[in-house]
């Protein structure tokens, strides 16, 4: 069978300040523990409400690593989902709306086979697209707020 490792983060906040230590710092700290307790081989998820979106360094930050496999309309993006799975393994990806919270709960279905797994480790590239979609669609809610002192450079 197959092992998945879930894990559920909630983020610093102000939005987008990846907290006292910064937003690189916070995502170093979630791929430690995700390193710790996953084993070579299991599907890694890491989701919930971030306090960030696409323009942080936290989410920026995890790229490499991992597949961002979805993120909310709510605040510019700050909910979240990533896994190290391939991008054509998500076969759903929805906002089910607010249901009376602050955010909208979202959902995603992944479907690939077990041998997927061991090409899915490989780092996914960076998604500067993203990052403008988040900062576009936050129309000047707290959720376009960026890091103090970050240069944030994105190429085509």
């Amino acid at each position: 069978g197959m092992t998945m490792l879930f894990v559920n983060h909630h983020g610093p906040l102000s939005v987008n300040s990846g907290g006292a230590c910064g937003g690189q710092s916070t995502a170093h700290n979630l791929l430690k523990v995700m390193a710790k307790r996953g084993q070579p081989g299991d599907l890694l998820v890491l989701a919930g409400d971030f306090n960030a979106n696409a323009a942080s360094q936290t989410v920026q930050s995890l790229w490499p690593h991992l597949l961002h496999v979805y993120n909310s309309p709510s605040f510019g993006g700050v909910d979240n989902i990533f896994a190290n799975i391939p991008r054509d393994a998500v076969q759903q990806a929805n906002d089910l709306g607010s249901g009376g919270s602050d955010h909208h709960a979202i959902e995603v279905v992944l479907r690939f086979p077990v041998a997927a797994l061991s090409k899915a480790t490989t780092p996914i590239g960076l998604e500067p697209g993203t990052a403008v979609t988040a900062l576009e669609n936050a129309m000047g809610s707290d959720g376009c707020l960026l890091e103090p002192k970050q240069l944030y450079v994105y190429a085509e």
